[in-house]
């Protein structure tokens, strides 16, 4: 009874989560479209015409900027209870605004910015199944992205959106058997990050990304019998997601991502290269670190399907 009341207040609070965000990115949405209408007044007006033009296009610059962080908030606090439906449809509502932008009007930061939305509407299309729609928003936002940096962009919002569009189109080249390399794919990804996540005091969100390309640079490596790399690159992923917050279950996304990667290394310890009594440590944690991520929140995606691969 008591676990049942725990999920029943999970649910309730994911609810709640979820109905905020929307109400969240509705407003920075609108605030978007404000600064744009402002700015054509601006271009109708006489006299003032240039300071209302320098103002509109300040307020639709920071709610740009508010979109993109809103949209990787709701990312982290709506998958794991499983409501990438709701970050997609955030996502669509933003790239709705950029499509409605004249040409004239989108500047390389607008570019940049409609660009991380592809990536993050892309990748929870992926995981909700519709792969086809997908691939062809993450090449876009890929495109825009790595033309940006090569333009002198190294914003840390830049390097984190291209890498995980770039580990998003390697996890399509597996789905889609594709005869692309896509653990070659998935090292571009990692590579974007490396720097950064290197540094002397890499942000929480440079750290998850790390993560989780190195997870799934781990897991192509893994499909394609080369073991030895995906031991270390699994490790590497580990290192990352217990940085954040060293388990204290402080961020369940981290201890969650933590306890997945753990699971595909114990699978590639034990089957790929026969280090059983190492493959049942890791797994024993992992197991472990996933129980006390669903006593606190029973119906965590990301610790259930840690527990189903450790199980399995």
């Amino acid at each position: 009874k008591a676990r049942e009341h725990a999920a029943h207040k999970a649910l309730v609070r994911a609810r709640q989560v979820a109905s905020f965000c929307a109400v969240l990115a509705i407003g920075a949405i609108a605030g978007a479209i404000f600064g744009y209408e402002n700015m054509k007044r601006a271009q109708q007006a006489e006299g003032r015409a240039e300071r209302t033009r320098a103002l509109a296009e300040s307020g639709r610059s920071e709610a740009e900027k508010l979109i993109v962080y809103l949209l990787d908030d709701f990312y982290v606090e709506l998958a794991p209870v499983g409501r990438l439906d709701t970050v997609a449809d955030l996502s669509r509502r933003a790239l709705d605004y950029y499509s409605r932008l004249p040409p004239e009007l989108r500047t390389a930061e607008t570019e940049r910015n409609r660009a991380l939305a592809l990536v993050r509407h892309g990748y929870a299309l992926g995981w909700l199944g519709k792969t086809e729609e997908a691939i062809p928003l993450l090449a876009d936002a890929i495109g825009v992205l790595e033309k940006a940096r090569s333009a002198g962009e190294s914003s840390e919002l830049t390097a984190i959106g291209l890498a995980l569009g770039l580990a998003s189109q390697a996890r399509f080249m597996l789905l889609g058997r594709s005869d692309q390399n896509s653990s070659a794919t998935a090292a571009r990804a990692a590579d974007v990050l490396r720097p950064l996540a290197a540094g002397a005091s890499p942000s929480v969100a440079v750290r998850r990304a790390y993560g989780e390309v190195l997870n799934r640079l781990g897991f192509s490596q893994m499909r394609e019998g080369r073991e030895e790399e995906a031991v270390k690159s699994f490790e590497a992923a580990r290192d990352a997601y217990r940085s954040i917050d060293q388990l204290a279950l402080g961020d369940l996304g981290a201890a969650a991502g933590y306890a997945e990667v753990s699971a595909w290394l114990t699978q590639v310890l034990a089957q790929g290269l026969g280090r059983c009594p190492d493959a049942r440590r890791i797994a024993q944690e992992a197991a472990n670190v996933a129980a006390q991520i669903l006593e606190r929140r029973p119906g965590h995606m990301g610790a259930l399907r840690s527990h189903s691969l450790l199980l399995g």
